[in-house]
């Protein structure tokens, strides 16, 4: 049941990821956003369907990345918000971390936990 989820959580993540690649004005910031994220859904899909993508040591420098950018997400926009007093944007931002926390907790144990699928030949 608990791959079941993270499946259809890697399919919807990755689907939005592609909506909003197809929704993008395809500025410098758009493309390096969505070439983060699409990187991501590979850690993710590799996660949820037990698929070898890489090595390991790119998984744990993407997550070391992605929990910099995660705090510095919800530091300097949410708490910047407050202090704009823009208190209606601090529900969407709050959302948009809660989605992030089981891509962030993927992309962990894809590095970290998944030994089995990294010690299994080619």
């Amino acid at each position: 049941m608990k791959q079941v989820l993270w499946k259809s959580y890697a399919v919807i993540f990755c689907s939005i990821q592609a909506l909003y690649a197809a929704s993008m004005d395809w500025g410098t910031q758009d493309i390096a956003i969505l070439i983060w994220y699409l990187v991501g859904c590979l850690a993710l899909i590799g996660f949820a369907f037990q698929i070898k993508v890489a090595v390991p040591g790119i998984w744990k420098t993407y997550f070391a990345l992605l929990t910099a950018a995660l705090s510095l997400f919800a530091v300097f926009v949410i708490y910047g918000a407050i202090g704009r007093g823009a208190t209606d944007s601090l529900g969407q931002m709050s959302l948009i971390l809660l989605v992030q926390v089981p891509f962030w907790y993927a992309v962990w144990a894809y590095a970290y936990r998944s030994k089995q699928l990294w010690a299994q030949g080619v």
